[in-house]
């Protein structure tokens, strides 16, 4: 007995005199690992706001605190990289950490979100709310003509530089001059509830003769973003009006198929969400979804106005007229019938 409690003394004291060592030195106890992790395991608050310091580390989101300098190397804890392993293992700790840091910052970058206001409605781009004193000279036609053409009823150019409104509320993601047959263009990105969930829809404005709007700027529905125009004289005056589904187009059409999967029926869109409920005044809508555009006109010339045999600089033949634009050869047309 006396020889089982000296041998249990001598085990007390050589652990005494380890521990000593460790708290003088700073080594951790790895005699326990699973209940010392489970010690330190942080609260769902500390997980939280540890997250939080991690999304702040993110360099398009906001710049990194001074003060999280050692908080990867030191205080970041993560509960499906915690292991004795690990612990261990320093390397293996911080290379799980930054691999973990890339995946946040990839996410947060590729789902890049902002407020915008819900669509209470839809209305037409021209002659708003109905398109009074407007007709559709041209409709959507899957593979064909992706989007609606809007003519004055006085023809011609009667209504160059009439006003263009926004189809209903949204935010301005593309406001510029693309040519390319384009002209002025004016993208904006929709966000409106269809049942329980809420959906997002692109529509673009082209040919216009002014821009009235700005990237990144809030509209309501029926506030102005341009005017009718002639895509820089290409065309007669009218509005070309396109409702993408797909949310990723911008000013890559060739990139995407052109069909139903892609576009709405613009007039179709409109007529059957003329009023919708709200959930909410607002929601978060991705942005930057816009596919990188070639530089390349589209093989579809967006009104189809001008014909690809009918060139303007040939030279005309005595007594006749080369026309420019699908006005001049629909009227050399008829009167050609007419005769």
């Amino acid at each position: 007995r006396k020889m089982r409690l000296s041998r249990r003394e001598r085990i007390e004291r050589r652990r005494s005199s380890t521990d000593l060592v460790r708290k003088q030195t700073g080594q951790r106890d790895f005699s326990q690992p699973h209940a010392a992790i489970f010690q330190k395991m942080p609260t769902a608050d500390e997980l939280a706001a540890q997250l939080v310091d991690i999304h702040n580390l993110c360099p398009k989101e906001s710049a990194k605190p001074a003060s999280n300098s050692n908080f990867v190397s030191r205080n970041l804890m993560f509960p499906f990289s915690i292991t004795p392993s690990l612990n261990r293992r320093p390397v293996r700790s911080l290379l799980a950490i930054t691999i973990s840091l890339f995946l946040l910052c990839a996410a947060s970058r590729a789902e890049r979100k902002t407020a915008v206001f819900m669509a209470d409605g839809f209305d037409f781009p021209v002659g708003k709310p109905d398109a009074e004193g407007y007709y559709k000279a041209r409709g959507y036609t899957a593979n064909g003509h992706l989007g609606e053409d809007w003519n004055g009823r006085g023809g011609g150019d009667t209504d160059l530089g009439a006003p263009v409104y926004s189809t209903a509320h949204g935010l301005v993601l593309f406001a510029k001059n693309y040519y390319h047959g384009w002209g002025n263009v004016v993208i904006i990105r929709h966000a409106y509830q269809e049942g329980a969930q809420t959906k997002y829809v692109d529509s673009l404005y082209g040919h216009l003769d002014q821009i009235q709007v700005r990237y990144g700027q809030h509209v309501k529905r029926g506030q102005q973003v341009g005017t009718i125009g002639t895509g820089g004289g290409l065309y007669p005056a009218h509005l070309h009006f396109e409702m993408r589904k797909d949310i990723r187009v911008g000013m890559a059409r060739q990139s995407f198929p052109k069909d139903d999967s892609v576009y709405w029926s613009g007039t179709h869109f409109i007529n059957a969400r003329r009023k919708l409920a709200v959930a909410n005044a607002t929601v978060l809508a991705p942005i930057d979804t816009f596919s990188a555009a070639t530089g390349k006109a589209d093989t579809t010339t967006p009104s189809g106005f001008i014909l690809p045999s009918i060139r303007p600089s040939a030279t005309p033949q005595p007594g006749t007229t080369v026309p420019g634009r699908y006005d001049d050869l629909r009227k050399m047309l008829e009167e050609k019938k007419a005769k």
